[in-house]
């Protein structure tokens, strides 16, 4: 705890600075953040799997089909863009492989109820997502000890933290 009251006090001093993270590896993102759009923009030089939980939480072998199907892809991608379930991440950790979680800031709630609404979703599906993918930043630490952690500011989407020179 001592390590994320840390993370946390680092991320406070230093502002709205956010890190910029290559497009590599396991990049795991709040629902909202920007993964799917964008991967309509990137260059045909890297390949990305982006890969939407829903369809595999249909299933009984939930999440274990997921994990497996993202160890699989991390073979065969050079960006594998997931969900921020902590029960997922901790079990990839536990497997040797890396991963950077980007979540908007704990102040954003209203902003990213903005941002659901105007893709589309239905009201109640707004506030599960809400419920469910909003959480303080020191929770969200906490809930992801071991990964790099980013915060999207106000007006921030995935593309804007992503190195892609």
């Amino acid at each position: 705890m001592h390590l994320v009251m840390e993370k946390l006090e680092q991320i406070n001093s230093e502002g709205n600075s956010v890190e910029k993270i290559k497009p590599i590896g396991i990049i795991a993102g709040a629902p909202g953040v920007g993964k799917s759009t964008m991967t309509r923009g990137l260059s045909s030089d890297i390949t990305v799997a982006d890969m939407e939980p829903t369809p595999y939480t249909r299933s009984q072998d939930w999440p274990d089909n997921y994990i497996e199907d993202i160890v699989s892809k991390t073979a065969k991608n050079d960006l594998v863009l997931i969900t921020t379930n902590p029960e997922v991440i901790r079990e990839l950790r536990k497997r040797g492989l890396n991963v950077t979680v980007v979540c908007p800031d704990e102040s954003l709630k209203e902003e990213y109820r903005q941002r659901y609404i105007s893709r589309g979703n239905k009201p109640e599906i707004v506030e599960k997502i809400i419920a469910h993918a909003h959480k303080p930043n020191d929770q969200i630490l906490a809930d992801f000890e071991g990964c790099d952690v980013l915060f999207l500011q106000s007006g921030q989407y995935l593309s804007d933290v992503i190195d892609f020179e």
